[in-house]
């Protein structure tokens, strides 16, 4: 699943993301009986390119619905940390 961020996206040290940004990602899937639930992508990828995306691997058939990051373990090209953040995959 590919992530878009509005400007560059760094963690705190100005490093790409690793596996402490990794577990604070979530995946919401569903199921192909409706029902919902809460994966950590297994990997990150497409990284140490310099630009504004990277890859939340998945090691599920289910269906993204959504993901979440949580506060403060990315930064902009201000170095502003990153909010609480919950989108609907479209």
């Amino acid at each position: 699943m590919r992530v878009v961020w509005a400007g560059g996206v760094t963690t705190v040290n100005n490093e790409e993301p690793g596996d402490l940004e990794r577990n604070a990602d979530s995946v919401t899937v569903k199921n192909a009986n409706g029902s919902t639930a809460d994966v950590t992508p297994f990997a990150l990828g497409d990284l140490a390119d310099n630009d504004n995306n990277h890859e939340l691997c998945l090691d599920t058939a289910d269906i993204p619905v959504s993901v979440s990051f949580s506060a403060g373990y990315l930064t902009d090209p201000n170095n502003d940390l990153n909010p609480a953040t919950t989108v609907d995959v479209i």
